[in-house]
């Protein structure tokens, strides 16, 4: 369970969110690479699948941790842009997250995350991938990771992409020389149908973290056409709140035990 103290916290703002740096409508340019004095803790949210609400996770997730009072940077590569579309709506008085639009970057066979400049005062990253993330890419964004955050909806379509990408992973180059904490989400769902009751059984067979399963309802939509966050709701509902509570304990626990490393 999350401590009282970030319980609180989660409760009056489950997610805050965020303004671009200094500039509010232009993200940072790539330019040399800083190097910080505190290696900042690097999420990668990762499917191979468009459509699993990986944006949405990624934005609560950094606004989670800005509000936390981590400095923290969304990298953004997937050529779609809704990270950084989310930073631009987002009200500038709201707690600060630095953008980096890295899909305007790239090369065809480069992915390189931190040829790209962040503040050196950043300790929280999240990495916004592209859909069809395989091979190299997929090897280069894990190696830049700390842990990995995996969300699937329920179709059966989806399913059998989680388990063609949940593979590629686990086979790939950078995590077999040096493993990564996983763990799935389970998106977008509404329980008691069929294809739900499939999915989460499909999620338990694996030997990775299940960690929680978060309903589909219009609050994300209407928060992120806004650039907020649920917590940035008029009403917060508690059934949000309780959903969160299990994936946030699991990144905090990741996080600690990699400090106390």
């Amino acid at each position: 369970m999350l401590s009282n103290n970030k319980t609180q916290v989660f409760t009056r703002s489950i997610m805050d969110e965020v303004i671009v740096s200094q500039q509010e409508t232009k993200f940072d340019q790539p330019t040399a690479r800083i190097i910080s004095h505190i290696q900042p803790i690097r999420v990668l949210v990762a499917n191979a699948k468009g459509g699993c609400g990986k944006t949405t996770m990624v934005t609560n997730l950094a606004s989670y941790f800005a509000t936390q009072g981590e400095p923290t940077a969304i990298v953004d590569y997937d050529p779609q842009g809704s990270s950084m579309d989310w930073l631009t709506a987002r009200d500038p008085k709201r707690a600060k997250i630095h953008g980096i639009a890295a899909f305007k970057h790239q090369t065809p066979n480069s992915t390189r995350s931190y040829s790209l400049r962040v503040p050196p005062s950043t300790s929280r990253i999240v990495l916004d991938t592209p859909a069809g993330l395989s091979g190299h890419s997929l090897s280069d964004m894990i190696q830049a990771s700390d842990f990995i955050v995996i969300p699937v909806i329920p179709s059966a379509i989806d399913i059998r992409a989680a388990t063609r990408f949940i593979r590629d992973v686990l086979l790939s180059r950078a995590y077999q020389s040096n493993a990564k904490a996983i763990a799935v989400v389970a998106n977008r769902v509404k329980k008691n149908t069929l294809i739900y009751q499939k999915l989460e059984r499909f999620l338990n067979s694996l030997n990775i973290p299940f960690i929680t399963s978060l309903r589909d309802t219009q609050h994300y939509v209407r928060a992120s056409e806004e650039g907020l966050g649920l917590s940035d709701l008029p009403r917060r509902n508690d059934k949000d709140i309780l959903e969160w509570q299990p994936m946030l304990q699991w990144i905090e626990d990741q996080i600690h035990s990699k400090q106390m490393k």
